[in-house]
């Protein structure tokens, strides 16, 4: 795909299969990446924490499998952890008061020179930068 990179967190990525305020719009930014109008880039962390999610939310092993491998099918640029990304997810965590696992989105989205979108308000509330809450979203 040749469209403008972005990194996702688990808290827009759950939108896809559980009905929740601006789940139309996680759904119309997906869109725009099956379109490739964006590309979409992941840490793998992301598949844990979306299946904590689901798990949380009582979905059954069935539902919760099935939307793990409609997640692995999605060609969702995935980033593997390595030390650089350790690294800088670390110095995230440090310098914003902030969970290693909300961290390595903000690494990722340093590192890559993009933007962070997500729903997770006590993260955008740390005004670190260059991240997004999905209700901003504006389909390309």
């Amino acid at each position: 795909m040749a469209g403008l990179k972005k990194i996702i967190d688990a808290s827009v990525a759950v939108k896809w299969f559980s009905k929740e305020q601006h789940s139309v719009l996680a759904f119309m930014l997906l869109e725009d990446y099956r379109n490739g109008k964006i590309d979409l880039v992941v840490p793998d962390l992301l598949f844990y924490e979306v299946a904590n999610v689901l798990k949380c939310n009582r979905l059954s092993e069935k539902d919760i499998q099935a939307a793990l491998s409609s997640l692995f099918n999605s060609g969702l640029g995935m980033s593997r952890v390595d030390e650089i990304t350790i690294a800088e997810t670390v110095r995230c965590a440090l310098q914003h008061n902030t969970s290693i696992y909300d961290a390595a989105y903000i690494a990722l989205s340093k590192l890559f020179g993009c933007e962070l979108i997500t729903a997770d308000e006590k993260l955008l509330n740390k005004n670190i930068g260059n991240i997004t809450h999905i209700k901003d979203y504006q389909q390309s």
